[in-house]
């Protein structure tokens, strides 16, 4: 099978399954006319099978090469993200680690903001389900940057492209495996 053929066949479900055409206001506060509900794909044996496929080569090919350690993303979207990639790993024989990071630190157990193994040093890519201005993606830019990673590219599964600076945010470049405009959506819905 090919990208081109999963590709096909994960937009057919996020079309089907994940995409809500209705009045709806997004965690930036801003109204829209559409929204991307994609954990009703992503927690599926099917969409998390082409998550990780298309992922890990979307990685692999944006980064040509140059090797991370971590790879993390925000609760609550991203983390059958995350899963999916890490599962991809470790069909390829790549060891990998993942990260989860947290809206506040818990209040309770060892009371952290990021989950996982995240060590001083990890060269990290964090990952989106669907990203709309990038605060999300600062946010945890900026947990991880506490406990020492580097943050070397992000990733979503879905760009709205509602950022001014476009494919960079803070900096870093991001890319996304679909944006808006592949669903016929316009970014300014």
């Amino acid at each position: 099978m090919t990208d081109t053929f999963w590709r096909r066949q994960l937009k057919a479900l996020i079309e089907k399954n994940a995409l809500i055409e209705a009045p709806i206001k997004l965690r930036c506060g801003r109204d829209s006319g559409y929204y991307f509900d994609t954990k009703k794909v992503t927690l599926t044996s099917t969409g998390s099978f082409l998550v990780g496929k298309l992922f890990w080569r979307m990685i692999e090919e944006d980064l040509r090469g140059h090797s991370f350690d971590l790879v993390a993303g925000p609760e609550l979207g991203a983390v059958p993200v995350v899963q999916a990639i890490l599962h991809e790993a470790g069909t390829r024989g790549a060891f990998l680690r993942g990260g989860i990071i947290r809206k506040a630190a818990k209040e309770h157990g060892t009371a952290c903001q990021v989950e996982g193994d995240v060590q001083v040093g990890d060269r990290t890519v964090i990952i989106e389900d669907v990203v709309t201005t990038g605060g999300s993606f600062t946010r945890s830019a900026e947990a991880l940057a506490k406990k020492g990673a580097t943050i070397k590219h992000g990733f979503a599964l879905i760009d709205r492209r509602e950022r001014p600076e476009g494919s960079n945010i803070d900096g870093v470049m991001f890319s996304s495996l679909f944006t808006v405009a592949d669903f016929g959506l316009d970014p300014n819905g």
